[in-house]
């Protein structure tokens, strides 16, 4: 993590498709704007408007819910969200494709990284590839 404060708590990066969806409304739900700061990411802005259009609807303590746009095969977008986040929560997929970049972007930053992929192989060379790089960055992959 750079010195700098990070602008988000947690980013659900992907959050118009059906798992990103579930997992920005349980975070809203749940937390409020002054427990968590939470943004909303992925590729298309409109659809991202709508969700938050939608979870502000949904709450009361959420006004508004910050959007990030960017593209899981744009390393530099990538890099640039990582490095103003603590937590990148993502279920962008398939992996093997495109979640490597964002799990470099994230370690580079020391930004910690979740995601709920099934692709055992993909996890298993994504250890061996950044687990050394992510403990000297204090990223938690």
């Amino acid at each position: 993590m750079t010195d700098a404060d990070p602008t988000h708590d947690v980013v659900v990066w992907g959050a118009t498709g059906v798992a990103g969806r579930f997992t920005a409304e349980y975070l809203t739900e749940r937390y409020g704007p002054e427990e968590l700061s939470l943004a909303v990411g992925g590729r298309n802005r409109g659809k991202l408007d709508d969700l938050v259009a939608d979870l502000t609807r949904r709450s009361d303590a959420w006004n508004d819910v910050p959007v990030v746009v960017g593209d899981a095969t744009d390393t530099e977008s990538l890099r640039d969200i990582a490095r103003n986040t603590r937590v990148m929560c993502t279920t962008v997929g398939p992996y093997t494709r495109l979640g490597t970049p964002l799990v470099e972007a994230c370690v580079e930053a020391g930004t910690d990284y979740c995601d709920l992929t099934g692709e055992v192989n993909w996890v298993r060379e994504t250890v061996d590839r950044f687990h050394e790089a992510a403990v000297e960055s204090g990223a938690r992959i």
